[in-house]
């Protein structure tokens, strides 16, 4: 009776040839080949990849670097070893070579003691001393640590690299890919709607198009994020930080922020409204008047609802003036959260209610004779446990923790299942 292996497409006279086959190497592989739907080989193609791919993994250079084609690409690591140690072997054989000499004078004493050497000799020998000397050099002239560029070599490295923006070339898009924005406008909008860059404060911008190109330069000659300052090794690089971190906007909330680009705002239509009080030392808004009547809601046009401007001084106390005897009995003072009454009362919100419903009771000293009464009293309401209910408890508790690893382990393992696999032998 035959066995045949369905793999390998070849018959055994005996169980025991058989097993020993599904056992090799060629087995495994052709079993790989079947799955991959792809034609079983023999057993000496087997052998020759095997041999070829043993015989490139033997393929290294004198320092033991792999030379292969796919690891042909050394790393920087590499390369400055690789340059170590051939700036050790030529320091070694310029060695080798002045010992020679050495020898060689030293054999070829004359009577009077003079040392002499052949001219043949002697001129191969400097030759080469030379010749290692130089190739000593410049291998350590290459090695060496380059000088730090100063502060103008740097500025005109930037000039050199730096990328204009139009009026009409998005900040956060590459230069020259929106050719459909013909005009400024056009340009904000596409920021505006695309990238949600804005312009703080815009009502008193007075130079719009010199902020804009204040930032262009900022990004095409600096390569500096205009949110974090972070710079970027190009313009592309730094545009894709801004897109990716969302960093499309202006900074706006320290005071280094602030004045960075205040040359281009015009705060003298704000500060008009602005009055000093010398008296208080504070400042206020001053807007026509300094009472506002605000009709009430219930619509009533005799009755009316005083909003006061409150006044602070430096030592953070309200101040009130009645210097035309107005009656502060309907004044409201609006914090945000609180209304301040000038008699002394505070209105809550109604979304508080809850921290101010709370009422936490005083902590009750305890002598020590009620403390001791209390201990006794309270002695019989100990419960006991039970020690049957409490091993249940345990033994809960266990077969969930080992079910929870049971499945960890069998998701462990269905991961490292792969639909697909690649063997270097099938290439």
């Amino acid at each position: 009776m035959n066995y045949t292996c369905n793999a390998c497409w070849i018959q055994f006279t005996s169980t025991k040839d058989q097993r020993s086959h599904m056992q090799t190497e060629w087995h495994r592989y052709n079993l790989k080949r079947k799955v991959a739907e792809l034609p079983a080989i023999d057993e000496k193609t087997f052998n020759d990849k095997v041999s070829k791919i043993n015989d490139q993994r033997k393929e290294v250079n004198n320092f033991g670097i792999n030379m292969n084609e796919k690891d042909s690409k050394l790393s920087p690591k590499d390369l400055k070893k690789l340059q170590k140690q051939e700036l050790l072997k030529k320091k070694q054989d310029l060695l080798e070579l002045a010992k020679k000499q050495i020898e060689l004078k030293l054999k070829r004493i004359q009577d009077d003691g003079s040392l002499t050497l052949s001219p043949e000799v002697e001129k191969s020998l400097n030759d080469k001393i030379q010749q290692l000397s130089s190739d000593i050099e410049k291998i350590q002239f290459k090695n060496r640590p380059k000088e730090p560029l100063s502060e103008e070599e740097i500025y005109k490295k930037k000039l050199a690299n730096q990328k204009e923006f139009k009026e009409t070339d998005c900040l956060f898009c590459p230069l020259g890919s929106n050719k459909k924005i013909t005009t400024y406008e056009e340009n904000i909008d596409h920021m505006k709607l695309e990238h949600g860059f804005t312009f703080p404060e815009e009502q008193y911008l007075v130079n719009p198009k010199g902020l804009l190109k204040y930032l262009s330069e900022k990004i095409g000659l600096g390569n500096m994020c205009l949110s974090c300052n972070f710079e970027g090794k190009s313009t592309e690089s730094c545009q894709q930080h801004m897109i990716m971190k969302q960093h499309c906007k202006i900074p706006y909330f320290t005071d280094d922020e602030k004045f960075e680009i205040s040359e281009f705002y015009d705060f003298t239509e704000y500060n008009k409204n602005r009055s000093f009080n010398k008296k208080y030392g504070s400042e206020s808004i001053a807007e026509e008047d300094e009472w506002d009547d605000v009709e009430d809601d219930t619509g009533d046009e005799g009755e009316t609802q005083l909003v006061v401007t409150r006044r602070v001084d430096k030592n953070g106390n309200y101040i009130y003036e009645d210097d035309e005897g107005i009656d502060y009995t309907d004044a409201i003072f609006n914090s945000g959260d609180k209304l301040y009454l000038p008699n002394g009362l505070v209105l809550g919100n109604k979304k508080d209610l809850q921290v101010y419903s709370k009422h936490v009771k005083k902590e009750r000293t305890v002598t020590e004779g009620q403390g001791t009464v209390l201990a006794a009293e309270s002695r019989h309401f100990i419960t006991l446990v039970d020690k049957k209910e409490f091993a249940e408890k345990k033994r809960t508790w266990q077969k969930q923790t080992s079910d929870a690893k049971r499945d960890e382990k069998r998701y462990a393992k269905n991961a490292n299942n792969q639909m697909f696999y690649r063997d270097q032998l099938l290439q």
